[in-house]
């Protein structure tokens, strides 16, 4: 895996040839009616993920409703839309990218296994509306996608919201949930998620949480078992990551925040921001 964030550059070359990448092998697959079981799209891939737009830009050109209907494992890393062809900026813009990766996901409704990756190549504040409706995308899912064999999700540098979580949920029997990097927006909080995974997961055998974000703060879990990503010795810096199995990953999850002004400035978590930015994005 490469330890250094490409140049904006490097970046773009990645992202071309990824789109070229998506593009032959889509093509192609349409062509052939060739039924798939398990789809991987950049999903394991450091530093390469594909933007969002080229999925509109496909299910306008090809029919893969034959292809994807019977697959049962799905592994996609998403990011937002390419800039360099037309400056669209407008809600409109990045809602219809967002009601086509909806379409895509509609087209397997028989999915046991979800992965889901959003890739920064854009600092939050320098957003476009486009960009910030593409940024949410798990909530469109939510409301227009429906996953009755699901039984594995995970979910890696997702912005949502907590009813969007909780929503989706409700709706899917899972045998294990893995979530990092997760961002829920500032009204909301992971108890209730938290609660429902409890309440409403009868089958659910593997929990494995890490860096979730609640108010724009980190969460620190206080149950044992616990799997540290950066082991800390100060009670203050507690452990971000939780693993648990069997039939505890059924049991109450209690956490505490951060308070904001704890200093930062250690090896320990300048090595835990290199981690995120190389994962998730600058």
């Amino acid at each position: 895996m490469a330890d250094v964030y490409p140049s904006h550059d490097k970046r773009r070359n990645i992202w071309g040839a990824a789109k070229w990448c998506f593009q032959t092998a889509f093509l192609a697959l349409a062509s052939s009616k060739l039924s798939m079981e398990t789809l991987d799209i950049f999903g394991f891939v450091t530093f390469c993920s594909l933007a969002c737009g080229e999925i509109a830009t496909m299910l306008e050109k090809v029919d893969l409703s034959d292809s994807l209907r019977r697959l049962k494992q799905l592994s996609i890393s998403l990011s937002i839309h390419d800039m360099a062809p037309q400056r669209k900026n407008s809600f409109a813009f990045g809602q219809q990218h967002v009601n086509a990766i909806c379409q895509f996901l509609q087209l397997s409704p028989n999915l046991e296994a979800l992965q889901l990756h959003w890739y920064w190549t854009r600092a939050p504040e320098y957003l476009s509306q486009a960009m910030s409706e593409e940024n949410y995308f798990f909530d469109h899912i939510t409301e227009s996608c429906q996953f009755p064999s699901l039984e594995r999700l995970t979910l890696r540098g997702i912005y949502t919201s907590e009813a969007a979580l909780i929503s989706f949920l409700r709706q899917v029997k899972l045998r294990s949930i893995d979530m990092e990097y997760i961002h829920i927006k500032l009204q909301g909080r992971f108890r209730p998620v938290f609660d429902c995974l409890v309440e409403h997961s009868e089958r659910l055998k593997h929990i494995h949480f890490g860096n979730l974000f609640e108010a724009d703060r980190p969460i620190f879990f206080n149950d044992t078992p616990e799997f540290p990503l950066f082991p800390h010795f100060s009670e203050m810096n507690s452990p971000k990551a939780i693993i648990r199995t069997g039939v505890d990953a059924r049991k109450p999850i209690e956490y505490h925040l951060r308070p904001r002004n704890h200093l930062t400035s250690c090896p320990i978590q300048a090595e835990q921001r290199r981690y995120l930015s190389l994962e998730y994005g600058p």
